[in-house]
């Protein structure tokens, strides 16, 4: 099966969305109580100065709201700025493409180089709404819209890497020997 694709700039957020790794649990629970620390103790320095336990609560509660929300507006604007920028300094990622799928693996073929990478050295496959994220890497990868494919090609390739890609990955020694770089 052969197909060609240009990936764009919401293929990568959706890369990115996809990757993004969530917060563990002990992690969210140690922010938590520091939160929760931080705002005994301003309760206790507003008490202290003065004001009511019920107006020096409210003060550190309405604070912590107002300061969160600029905190995450201004994480907000500072990411989307990076990705913008990420994604204009990785010009590749949105040139033409071909691949070619077979049973001995993927084949791409690109404006800035070749590479064949049999179905061994993949260690997982994502399929999020509009892509398919073939995994050589913990954050190495392949994406392939899915609007490259007809449906009939679309339930093909789907099927070809629910077969080939295994479930429980192979050592990274192994993965390394099915790698090849053709240019």
């Amino acid at each position: 099966m052969e197909t060609q694709f240009q990936r764009s700039y919401s293929d990568y957020l959706e890369i990115v969305a996809a990757q993004r790794v969530r917060s563990s649990r002990p992690r969210r629970i140690a922010f938590n109580i520091a939160f929760l620390l931080i705002l005994l103790f301003g309760i206790f320095i507003l008490v202290s100065l003065r004001l009511t336990l019920a107006q020096a609560t409210v003060a550190m509660l309405g604070g912590s709201f107002i300061l969160a929300r600029i905190a995450g507006a201004v994480s907000t604007a500072r990411l989307n700025r990076w990705l913008k920028r990420d994604f204009a300094l990785n010009p590749g990622f949105a040139r033409k493409s071909n691949a070619r799928v077979d049973d001995g693996g993927l084949y791409l073929e690109g404006e800035d180089g070749n590479s064949y990478t049999k179905w061994l050295a993949f260690v997982k496959y994502q399929e999020t709404p509009n892509l398919f994220l073939l995994y050589v890497g913990t954050r190495s990868l392949h994406a392939i819209p899915k609007r490259a494919f007809s449906p009939e090609q679309l339930e093909e390739f789907r099927r070809i890497i629910r077969i080939r890609i295994p479930t429980n990955g192979p050592s990274s020694e192994e993965r390394s020997m099915h790698v090849e770089s053709l240019s």
